[in-house]
Formats: C-alpha cells, sequence, structure tokens
C-alpha cells in the first residue's frame, strides 16, 4: 500500500483504503477476482479506514477505561484468593471476546484487548501459583493459543499466539535471567519449529488472502500467527547468538554440559540452513534447471560459509518469504533485524576474530558474484 495521504483541510486522512480500493478495482478489470469478491473486500477497507491520530486517541481511552474497571472489580486489593482471580478472569474473558468479535471500531477492539490480556494474566497467576512453574507456564501457553482461535482482530490474536510462544518457552525451562539455568535445547529446538512455522504461513500467503477475499472470515488466523512467529524468531536468533557467547565462557557449567551444548547449537545451525535451502528452493521452482541449480548452489555456499551464524542465517530466511508475500514492512524490520544479530555474533566468543572475519569476507564475495551473475543473466533477457 501507498503512504497515506491528508487532506488539505489537515483532518482526515486517506488511509491505505483507499489505495486498496484502486488495487481491487484493477484486480476485478483483469479477472484475478471476481466482482463480488472485490466489494466485500472494499467493504472492509472502508469500515477499518480510520485517521491514525483518532486510533490512538481511541486506543488510549479504552485502555483507560479498561483499567477503570479492573481497577474497581479488584479494589485494589493484592490478596485475592484463587478462586477469585479466577472468577474475574473468566469475567474479562467473557466480556472481552464478545467485544472483540463485534466491535469494528477502534475503541472497542482495545478495549476488549485490555480485558483479554487482563484476564489471561490472571489465570496464569492461578496456574503459577497452584502448579509449578513449568506447568503453569504450559497451561498459560494452551490458553492463549485456545484465544487465538475465536474470531478477532489480528492484533488481539497476533498478541496471544506471542503470549503463547513466550509461555511455551518459559515452560520447556529457558530461564534466561540466571546464567546458571540458561536452557539451550529450548531456545535451539523452538527457534527451528517457530522459525519453520512463521516461513510456511509466509510461503502461503497467496492461498489465506485468497480465502479472505473470497469472503472467508478467518484470515486472521494465519496472519496473525505468521507475524507472532516471525517475532518470536527474530528474539531467539538474538538469544541463540547470546546464548552461545554466553556459554563459550563456560559460565555455571557442570561437567558433560559442554557437549550437550554443541548438540544444541548444532541443530539450530542445521535447521537454520536447512530453511534457508527450503525456502530458496520453493522460490527458485518457476525457473529453467539451467538457472535453478546454480542459484540453489549459492544458497548453499551462502548457508555453508554463514553456518557459524545460524540466526543471520534464519533471519534471512525469513526476510526472503516476507518479501514473497509483500510484506513491505516485515521485510524492512527483518532487514534492520541483521544489525543486532551480527552484532552478537561479533562479541561471540565461540569462535576467533580470524575465523569471523574470513567468513564474512567469503560471504560478501559470494553474495557480490551472485549480484554480478543476475544482473549478467537479466541483461541476456532483455537482449533476447
Amino acid at each position: 500500500m501507498a503512504e497515506s495521504e491528508t487532506t488539505q483541510n489537515g483532518g482526515a486522512a486517506r488511509g491505505d483504503g483507499d489505495d486498496g480500493n484502486a488495487l481491487l478495482t484493477t484486480l476485478a478489470a483483469q479477472g484475478a477476482i471476481d466482482e463480488a469478491s472485490a466489494a466485500r473486500a472494499m467493504a472492509r477497507l472502508d469500515a477499518a479506514s480510520t485517521p491514525w491520530w483518532l486510533s490512538v486517541i481511541l486506543a488510549l481511552a479504552a485502555w483507560l477505561a479498561a483499567t477503570l474497571v479492573l481497577l474497581a472489580v479488584l479494589k485494589l486489593k493484592h490478596d485475592l484468593t484463587a478462586p477469585a482471580r479466577v472468577v474475574i478472569a473468566v469475567l474479562c474473558l467473557g466480556v472481552a471476546l464478545p467485544v472483540l468479535r463485534k466491535s469494528t471500531h477502534v475503541f472497542g477492539q482495545q478495549f476488549g484487548l485490555a480485558l483479554s490480556l487482563a484476564g489471561q494474566g490472571l489465570m496464569a497467576w492461578v496456574f503459577v501459583d497452584e502448579s509449578s512453574v513449568r506447568l503453569g507456564f504450559a497451561l498459560s501457553a494452551a490458553l492463549a493459543a485456545v484465544l487465538t482461535v475465536p474470531r478477532a482482530p489480528v492484533l488481539h490474536r497476533g498478541l496471544c499466539a506471542l503470549a503463547a510462544w513466550l509461555c511455551l518457552l518459559v515452560s520447556l525451562g529457558a530461564y534466561l535471567v540466571d546464567v546458571h539455568h540458561i536452557h539451550p535445547g529450548a531456545v535451539s529446538a523452538l527457534g527451528v519449529l517457530v522459525g519453520a512455522l512463521a516461513l510456511a504461513l509466509w510461503l502461503r500467503r497467496a492461498h489465506w488472502t485468497q480465502w479472505w477475499l473470497a469472503g472467508g472470515d478467518d484470515a486472521g488466523l494465519p496472519k496473525a500467527w505468521a507475524g507472532a512467529s516471525a517475532v518470536m524468531s527474530m528474539l531467539l536468533a538474538v538469544g541463540v547468538a547470546s546464548l552461545d557467547g554466553v556459554d563459550a565462557l563456560g559460565f555455571g557449567l557442570h561437567p558433560g554440559r559442554q557437549e550437550s551444548l554443541v548438540f544444541f547449537y548444532r541443530l539450530y545451525r542445521w535447521g537454520a540452513a536447512a530453511l534457508l535451502l527450503a525456502v530458496c528452493a520453493h522460490l527458485l521452482r518457476p525457473l529453467a534447471p539451467a538457472r535453478r541449480w546454480p542459484l540453489l548452489g549459492v544458497a548453499a555456499l551462502c548457508a555453508a560459509v554463514g553456518w557459524q551464524w545460524s540466526g543471520m542465517l534464519m533471519v534471512a530466511a525469513l526476510a526472503l518469504a516476507a518479501f514473497q508475500a509483500c510484506q513491505r514492512v516485515w521485510f524492512a524490520v527483518l532487514l534492520l533485524w541483521l544489525v543486532p544479530v551480527v552484532g552478537c555474533y561479533y562479541y561471540n566468543l565461540s569462535s576467533s576474530l580470524l575465523v569471523k572475519s574470513i567468513s564474512m569476507m567469503a560471504l560478501g564475495a559470494v553474495l557480490l558474484a551472485l549480484r554480478w551473475a543476475l544482473a549478467r543473466w537479466r541483461a541476456q533477457g532483455d537482449a533476447q
């Protein structure tokens, strides 16, 4: 979508809805979608178009109203019993879900979001207090995942999906606050799983977009899980780099743990390299074999050279999938995220500075050679 344009009156903003309507009109004229689907999509875009400044004011008002309601219910007491917390959480979720489903305005959506997050927080409090930490966070992850299923705005579903991933990470034993309790297995295994899910959903974006244009109401579910999985994968890419550097110092390691760390880090490295090659193979399918196989060879060479920087390979795979899915904002964010990822590996003490420098030089040379080959192929195509 193009950037928003403001009117000369200085008030209303022509948001992405006008550009979306123009795009849908063009697609309908070209026969890409039928007129009925285009009309339904235009109605949704028109209903969702609101000036950004008004959206911010309404969101702040909704969160303030939800806070006042919660403070009135809780009566500012911190010694609530577990049954009382469960009752309040059920009331919050019972009010939030219908509001989120039926409201088409910013105030109602943000009010429902605040109540839903408050209810989930109270339930997580009960789960952790009445059971072990791991079981409590596992139940919290299950609750957050279930709450992504009811029809609601993408923001609510995305935050619930992200909360589910975070609770699952804590439940698996990744206690990142204390060096002595770092469990790299949870970070490595979950990093590969989350990255694979985000890539699969983004590469299938055309299918669930067609479902939305055809009148389907659940296209927000894959979109929310794709965004939440991408955010979680970005965080875990930095986490793997940071944990690798910390564990290289030998802090808090008992005999035999170093061998297990090697397995876990290799798991993430092989997983990130495999996902990058899978994305490249998927994107290169339309090309002729004479061009597809050399490009796959270059991708394999990049994966081999950057094997030490597995987080960078994972973010690069996500950026390729986001570009293919026409997610311009996500693509820009992922490119910027490469900076902290590379920075974490720069201070990683698991390899020497000489190895890092040679690897980065080799990777840069491979990418420059790839750019030269692509420019030559494009010139040959234009000449033909």
